[in-house]
C-alpha cells in the first residue's frame, strides 16, 4: 500500500524494519513529511542484516570467467 503523501512520526519506533516501512509507503521522497529528526537511535537493523552487510562488503566478486559454471548449477 503506498500514499502520495505520508506524515511520520518515527520517535517511537522499537524493531528492526519499521522505519523502513514507513518511508517506504510514499510513492516518493518529497511526499514525505517528517515530525521530527531521524536519529540513529530510530533505526534498528536485525543481528542477519548487519551480518549480510559484513560479508556483502567484504566479499570478493565472481570473475566473469566463472561465472557460466555457477549458472549451469541453476539450469
Amino acid at each position: 500500500m503506498t500514499f502520495d503523501a505520508c506524515t511520520l512520526d518515527l520517535s517511537n519506533t522499537f524493531t528492526g524494519g519499521q522505519a523502513y516501512t514507513a518511508l517506504s509507503r510514499s510513492k516518493t521522497l518529497s511526499g514525505i513529511t517528517l515530525l521530527n529528526k531521524i536519529e540513529k537511535k530510530h533505526l534498528f537493523f536485525s543481528p542477519s542484516i548487519k551480518i549480510f552487510i559484513k560479508e556483502f562488503l567484504t566479499t570478493k566478486p565472481i570473475p566473469a570467467k566463472n561465472i557460466s559454471e555457477y549458472i549451469k548449477h541453476f539450469d
